[in-house]
């Protein structure tokens, strides 16, 4: 599924508290618009990818919890100041991406060859121990 979450100002016409998003189950959904949900997004199943190949994509401006995979793949430079916590991997796969949230998430990063993951802010880390290098792939544990 590819497309854009939340309606102008972040909220349904009516709507009396902030949009969320949750992507459960196996597969992929694709965040290709400009997304302005505010309530913060879910992982809990499959992979949601920042993007597509593309230079747009966002997460909104809440936090995201991550329990499963999360992957930018963006042509651009793109910053994202949310802040991601979880289980999940985090993957940069394409194009620079720069973190800027209060990142506390477990489950690993994967930068793709030739891609740059910078993180950047006061209280911004990458957390886990050692690192590995598969093909074009490496894996920051």
């Amino acid at each position: 599924m590819y497309g854009s979450v939340g309606a102008p100002g972040g909220k349904p016409p009516g709507a009396t508290r902030p949009v969320s998003l949750t992507k459960a189950g196996d597969g992929g959904l694709y965040l290709t618009g400009a997304n302005t949900h505010s309530g913060g997004t879910t992982i809990s199943g499959g992979t949601l990818y920042a993007g597509c190949y593309t230079s747009t994509g966002t997460l909104g401006t809440g936090a995201v919890v991550d329990n499963a995979s999360l992957v930018f793949w963006r042509t651009d430079s793109a910053t994202f100041a949310n802040a991601i916590s979880g289980t999940g991997t985090v993957t940069q796969s394409y194009g620079t991406v720069t973190l800027t949230g209060a990142n506390t998430y477990s489950g690993g990063t994967i930068i793709n060859m030739n891609t740059t993951l910078r993180v950047g802010g006061t209280s911004v880390a990458i957390h886990g121990g050692s690192g590995r290098r598969e093909g074009k792939r490496c894996f920051l544990k």
